[in-house]
């Protein structure tokens, strides 16, 4: 066998926050807040901390509808933290299930 040399990088690319994007549905939404809420309306993606730890939640009028969680909130909470903004897009409504388009940006 002949040897042959090849890098092995342990950390896999990082997604730059200006293209970090990715569907996910809204956990434990707020019934009253909910019942506002329409398919295309535009929510604050941002972290709350009054828990005493860092949760990403999606706000509609100001108001905590619930969190988010997917494989990418790390990222999504080191782009926050850096002052990045993201909005999260309502793609649909099915009783108490709320999927969103989190994208960067801010609502229009």
């Amino acid at each position: 066998m002949s040897g042959s040399s090849t890098s092995w990088d342990p950390e896999p690319p990082r997604t730059p926050c200006d293209r970090l994007s990715f569907k996910t549905v809204v956990n434990s939404p707020v019934p009253t807040v909910l019942a506002n809420v329409k398919v295309g309306d535009c929510l604050d993606v941002v972290i709350d901390q009054s828990q005493g730890r860092k949760v990403v939640v999606v706000l509609h009028q100001g108001q905590i509808l619930g969190s988010i969680t997917v494989s990418g909130i790390p990222r999504l909470v080191e782009c926050l933290d850096d002052g990045n903004s993201f909005k999260a897009e309502v793609l649909s409504i099915a009783g108490a299930r709320c999927e969103v388009l989190v994208t960067p940006g801010n609502c229009p």
